[in-house]
């Protein structure tokens, strides 16, 4: 009977099977989830990150992805991850999908045909096989393409679960994680050092774009771990929270805790030793004596566009 049933199995039955399954092994809590893409218009250009899954490897489509949104160049290059499947795996997940779908067909025959015995066990065996299933299409979408400045990197996942009650996303999660190929918290030190040491200041929003623009900065798993981590720093006297008006560096916060941040086009990070000289008078006697100015303005032949 079960194979009676298995061989009225459609295709595109098996496909939207496979593609729910999917569905519930990476539901997109983490990444915005790309799946049956047309071409590289399909996938947005935004700063979210994003897991595209492909049912193979194909190096030039996956470039033609991280450098073009549809006649336009990518801006959000450093955002894109790729999920491929392990080819070697397809015949047993296409072998569990059509037996599934058989037990399935079973549970609604007549009376006739199936026993209440019967349908009993065909419901216990269709039962355990969901689990099976789960298994199944992790074994088979287990591989993780990484852009990187040199190329693309493949990993994968491996076979044995970190963690039984973890879908596939959370595991692919923890692992670019692990790998530090993306990140949680980004250290204010390493903003001061990396972006502020020849400049006086950066644009708040142009240091969260570094990470989504450009391949092999630190990926942030949002917005919010730039907005803490510049916090952070201004709180412990890294560098200072201001804003430029015109060619007018105004400084707002240094040493102190920053309650809003709002990305804004003048909004910027300044170096430490300039951050007290260009506090609000009334903000100066909190900090060390110093000798200050009320304000400092930019030279003439020292273009702001030049650090956006």
């Amino acid at each position: 009977l079960l194979m009676m049933s298995a061989e009225q199995i459609p295709e595109y039955g098996m496909d939207e099977l496979e593609q729910e399954l999917l569905r519930k092994a990476v539901p997109g809590k983490h990444f915005e989830v790309i799946r049956l893409m047309r071409g590289h218009r399909d996938v947005p250009d935004t700063p979210a990150l994003k897991l595209v899954v492909l049912k193979e490897q194909n190096d030039a489509l996956m470039k033609q992805i991280i450098t073009f949104n549809g006649k336009l160049p990518r801006v959000n290059q450093n955002t894109i991850f790729f999920l491929l499947t392990a080819e070697h795996e397809t015949p047993e997940l296409a072998h569990l999908l059509k037996q599934y779908l058989g037990w399935g067909m079973l549970l609604t025959e007549s009376e006739q045909t199936v026993s209440d015995e019967q349908k009993r066990m065909v419901k216990m065996r269709w039962k355990t096989m969901e689990a099976e299933l789960d298994d199944a299409i992790r074994k088979k979408y287990r591989r993780v393409v990484i852009p990187t400045k040199q190329g693309l990197s493949v990993r994968d996942i491996g076979l044995r679960r970190t963690d039984r009650h973890a879908n596939l996303e959370e595991e692919l999660y923890a692992l670019l994680l692990a790998s530090g190929d993306i990140i949680e918290y980004f250290p204010a030190t390493q903003i001061k050092e990396q972006y502020l040491r020849n400049k006086p200041f950066v644009f708040t929003e142009q240091l969260y774009r570094i990470s989504t623009t450009t391949l092999g900065e630190p990926r942030l798993i949002d917005r919010s771990v730039c907005e803490n981590a510049i916090k952070e720093g201004v709180l412990e006297g890294l560098f200072g929270l201001g804003v430029l008006k015109g060619k007018e560096l105004i400084c707002t916060a240094f040493k102190q805790k920053v309650f809003y941040m709002n990305f804004s086009d003048d909004e910027v990070i300044i170096r430490d030793e300039l951050s007290g000289m260009l506090l609000p008078v009334e903000e100066r006697a909190a900090l060390a004596p110093m000798s200050v100015v009320e304000t400092r303005r930019m030279p003439e032949n020292d273009e702001a566009g030049a650090f956006r």
